[in-house]
């Protein structure tokens, strides 16, 4: 359901991962290490996507500037991600999330909606209907 004459293109390969990092652990509380290793991943992402717009338009300069920020962040998103699957996301979180049966059923219920949302995005996504 792409719009017409749009193909997938390397740039939308390299945000796979920042989109797989960002939507695991954005739920997490925001004291804990992996709402800030998402909230990380999303600057690096955004710069990211900053630095193909200069490039599309030529000006190398600061398409390079971007790239740069994108790369500060990789310190933070390391150390942050790190501790969260050091003290967070432990096998006992998860030992604790599948021994329960009814923490999956909750899990789901609690995403639904942003679950939908999703779905609707990846059905619907268009460039003419998401700037």
């Amino acid at each position: 359901m792409l719009d017409d004459g749009y193909i997938w293109e390397a740039r939308d390969y390299v945000q796979i991962p920042f989109a797989f990092v960002i939507g695991a652990l954005n739920a997490l509380p925001t004291a804990s290490f992996g709402f800030k290793c998402s909230k990380n991943t999303t600057s690096a992402r955004n710069s990211l996507l900053e630095s193909f717009q200069y490039f599309n338009q030529t000006q190398i300069f600061d398409g390079v500037q971007s790239l740069h920020d994108t790369i500060s962040y990789f310190d933070e998103i390391g150390f942050n991600c790190y501790w969260s699957f050091k003290t967070e996301l432990t096998d006992k979180h998860f030992l604790k999330l599948f021994s329960v049966w009814w923490e999956i059923p909750v899990n789901l219920l609690y995403n639904i909606g942003f679950m939908w949302i999703d779905v609707i995005h990846y059905c619907f996504y268009t460039p003419k209907t998401v700037p």
